[in-house]
């Protein structure tokens, strides 16, 4: 084998090496940290938006909120994503009840996280005692590390500048064998 096409190789796997590292940074799938209001509290009928913020910025594809009411009614809501914040805004006057916001969004590396936050929907002009203050405590969220086959977590311009790198490389050590191939 000469030493263009070794160089050539050594290069291309260099660089290889290099971007592929690149296009997979290790890091752990975003959470929940909490919940305006917060999970289990009293909310009256009228509450319009709940707030969800998460510990990194959530991707704006693959969401989705499930809104159930006290009544046992399930909605998909639409829910507008900023950064690491999404906001849900809720269905028009809420029966009593315990109701619940199914989340399910994609973390900033591509896999999807899920969990449930409970409310109560109380009427503050019907009962003084169900309005008592919410139960303290952290947002209890379930969080689902399983793949999501719908968007590959893969950094695809990364993966297509490294690949077409890769290939440039191979190309230019085959033209280089055969120019020096020629001279000789």
């Amino acid at each position: 084998m000469s030493s263009a096409i070794r160089r050539g190789a050594a290069s291309a796997a260099v660089l290889a090496a290099v971007l592929g590292g690149a296009a997979a940074p290790a890091s752990a799938h975003d959470q929940l940290v909490s919940s305006d209001p917060r999970d289990g509290q009293n909310i009256p009928p009228t509450h319009r938006d709940f707030v969800l913020t998460y510990s990194d910025k959530i991707q704006t594809f693959g969401s989705e909120i499930v809104v159930e009411d006290g009544s046992g009614k399930r909605t998909t809501v639409d829910a507008k994503i900023s950064r690491d914040q999404v906001r849900v805004h809720m269905p028009k006057d809420l029966p009593p009840g315990q109701g619940s916001i199914r989340w399910r969004v994609v973390s900033s590396d591509g896999h999807p996280v899920d969990g449930i936050i409970t409310f109560n929907v109380v009427d503050p002009t019907k009962s003084q005692s169900a309005s008592a203050a919410p139960p303290s405590g952290n947002v209890k969220a379930k969080t689902e590390t399983q793949p999501y086959n719908e968007t590959p977590s893969v950094n695809w311009p990364l993966f297509v500048i490294g690949t077409t790198a890769v290939a440039a490389g191979i190309f230019g050590s085959i033209i280089g064998y055969r120019l020096r191939k020629k001279k000789d």
